[in-house]
């Protein structure tokens, strides 16, 4: 991963500006470890509750490729719905406590949307999911924060980081963030467990090391290899549009 790191920097910081140049090769490396089944894309999110804004633009979306249906796709824009978003990236150049406040924002401002357009399933064979303490029919979006450096004190961008919890809807919080070769700032369970997601028994906390990013990938894959969806309802996103008057 670390190879595959530096060759993508080597290859395209000098084609593009920094700050695309970083999200770009950042994008590339999870397409290439992540499984087949999750897409890798920037985009806004939108969700098909009338009175939810859409989401400002978020660095990196990872979505079910193989099911979720694009909205809008441009060259520099691309709009998927709420249901089919797995996970969120801010991806920042520097981390402190202004860029840090940004990107907690940016992550809240997508985890607080709705998922409720599925197509109802039926049969004997359902699926729930068990996370922030909660029982689910859909896969929550996680929310990471990826950044190249950071300021040296690692342990107040973690206090701002638990200053901003909301410990009543923890599915709203941040989960991971993790920064370059230099640190990963998590969450352990009671049992002394480093887990991906801010649960409601987990406590935050950081750890220093230059495999942050190693770390921060395996954390990923203890979770959304799981991710799994029912087919979205997407006549819920086509309110407002009138199609006629249907005659017998």
């Amino acid at each position: 991963m670390k190879s595959d790191f530096d060759l993508l920097t080597s290859q395209f910081q000098h084609s593009l500006s920094t700050g695309e140049a970083r999200e770009f090769v950042f994008k590339e490396l999870l397409r290439q470890y992540l499984p087949p089944k999750l897409g890798v894309e920037k985009g806004i999110i939108i969700s098909s509750v009338p009175d939810e804004r859409p989401s400002k633009q978020i660095d990196i979306i990872i979505y079910d490729k193989l099911n979720t249906p694009t909205l809008y796709s441009a060259e520099n824009l691309r709009i998927f719905p709420i249901e089919g978003v797995y996970a969120v990236i801010e991806v920042k150049s520097m981390l402190n406590n202004s860029t840090l406040s940004d990107a907690l924002d940016n992550v809240r401002s997508v985890k607080q949307m709705t998922k409720r357009a599925f197509v109802p399933q039926g049969g004997v064979i359902t699926k729930t999911f068990s996370l922030y303490g909660k029982q689910t029919s859909y896969f929550p979006v996680l929310g990471f924060i990826f950044s190249y450096s950071s300021i040296q004190d690692i342990k107040s961008l973690k206090d701002q980081i638990e200053g901003k919890d909301d410990l009543q809807n923890v599915e709203k919080n941040t989960d991971t963030v993790c920064i370059l070769n230099r640190a990963i700032i998590t969450n352990q369970t009671n049992e002394g467990m480093i887990v991906v997601s801010k649960e409601p028994n987990t406590k935050r906390g950081f750890m220093s090391t230059t495999d942050s990013l190693l770390l921060f990938y395996l954390l990923m894959m203890h979770v959304l290899p799981q991710a799994w969806m029912d087919p979205i309802k997407m006549t819920d996103y086509s309110q407002g549009v009138s199609f006629g008057t249907f005659e017998i």
